[in-house]
């Protein structure tokens, strides 16, 4: 018996009188079809029924040099552990916490298996960190909204990914999801399910979604091969910490815009009877603001409280008194929009 494979658009066809596990008839082509991260699982199986396989779907995967380079830094014990653990599947997601190093495991991992590599990053900011960690490998490629770039080692965002999965499917046999609890999200898992790579990395801090969609990832990438919490690293790998939460009130004229651009968002959720049990939800209104005016004026009103709110006239001065008093000391601020990092900056 013998069957044929080849990739088409996120998916695998295959050709030959044969069912395999995953797949299902596709009439338009009198063939089987399954989604391409299923490429691996149907390889094994047609092997272990002893099917010859004529196999195309790596056809257009991007060649990739041995990356024979020493790295600048030495990896930790856990660091090491965490490698190990993940090299005996070449599958699933090491949970680390902020600060602990995710990204130079990554590299690590890398270097060892010198196959074409995609990287998937929430933010631009988070491509241009990535791509300069990665630039010791050489040139690193770019797929985002701003440029079209594969290279062995390309780095892209997951919307980017997302809209050009089709694109992105057959060209990586290793891909990395950094923040991978981003992922199973109802437009993002289609990143994972429209790839053929068949060794697959998630990294993150937090893999625990309130919407329980978490519970995909072992489906998408594989379970959760290696967890250290903060306080196994805190003391000898991580500094000393202390959360102190600090409410601060919105002034009245503050109080008095958000009313008004949250209400906005209110009517419309009230007059659709849209009730928020998870994230999906809220995601689907996402969806809808490309073709719902009403939809897109409610998000935008929504985004503008936001704003205010992140941005109050308070909290930065709030934060003016914090900076006095460690003055001298290290400081590093995250704010949530590039505005108000430049008012902070003056």
């Amino acid at each position: 018996m013998r069957v044929r494979l080849h990739y088409d658009r996120g998916t695998i066809v295959i050709e030959g009188n044969v069912h395999v596990p995953f797949a299902r008839w596709d009439e338009r082509c009198n063939h089987y079809r399954a989604l391409a991260y299923r490429y691996r699982d149907i390889i094994e199986f047609l092997r272990q029924e002893g099917v010859e396989i004529e196999d195309h779907v790596l056809d257009n995967v991007i060649p990739s040099p041995v990356y024979d380079v020493e790295l600048d830094f030495e990896l930790r014990d856990y660091q090491k552990e965490a490698v190990e653990k993940w090299m005996r599947s070449k599958r699933g997601v090491i949970v680390l916490p902020t600060g602990a190093g995710k990204t130079i495991i990554a590299l690590e991992i890398i270097r060892r298996l010198s196959v074409s590599t995609l990287v998937v990053v929430p933010t631009l900011a988070l491509l241009e960190q990535w791509k300069e960690r990665l630039s010791v490998f050489g040139d690193v490629g770019e797929f985002s909204g701003r440029k079209k770039e594969l290279n062995p080692i390309t780095v892209t965002t997951y919307d980017s990914a997302y809209i050009n999965a089709e694109i992105l499917g057959d060209k990586f046999l290793l891909i990395v999801f950094d923040e991978c609890h981003h992922l199973p999200s109802e437009a993002y898992r289609n990143i994972a399910q429209m790839s053929v790579a068949p060794y697959r990395l998630g990294l993150t801090a937090f893999p625990e979604r309130a919407d329980e969609l978490h519970e995909l990832l072992p489906d998408l990438i594989g379970g959760i091969v290696y967890q250290k919490t903060p306080e196994e690293l805190v003391g000898k790998y991580l500094a000393l910490y202390e959360v102190v939460g600090i409410r601060i009130p919105l002034t009245k004229e503050e109080k008095e815009r958000y009313r008004r651009y949250y209400e906005i968002f209110r009517s419309y959720i009230e007059k659709r009877g849209i009730t928020f049990r998870n994230l999906e939800d809220f995601q689907r209104i996402v969806m809808r603001s490309g073709s719902d005016e009403e939809a897109f004026k409610a998000l935008r009103a929504l985004e503008q409280a936001r704003r205010i709110a992140f941005s109050s006239k308070r909290k930065l001065e709030k934060l003016r008194e914090i900076l006095e008093r460690h003055k001298g000391e290290k400081i590093i601020i995250f704010t949530r929009h590039n505005e108000l990092v430049y008012e902070i900056s003056r």
